[in-house]
């Protein structure tokens, strides 16, 4: 369902961060965009499937 997105999401912000390990930098240093981004992902595809 909104794995996709959330993979784009995730693959964005480690470009941005520039760091190596993808798991690392997400937890370390984007940990609030991220959960925003997943929020904002979840919720468009609850929209997708709800539509």
């Amino acid at each position: 369902k909104e794995t996709p997105v959330e993979a784009a999401a995730i693959k964005n912000t480690t470009a941005t961060t520039g760091d190596s390990d993808g798991s690392t930098a997400v937890s370390h240093t984007t940990s609030p965009l991220l959960l925003l981004l997943l929020v904002v992902a979840c919720a468009a595809a609850a929209a997708v499937v709800a539509a």
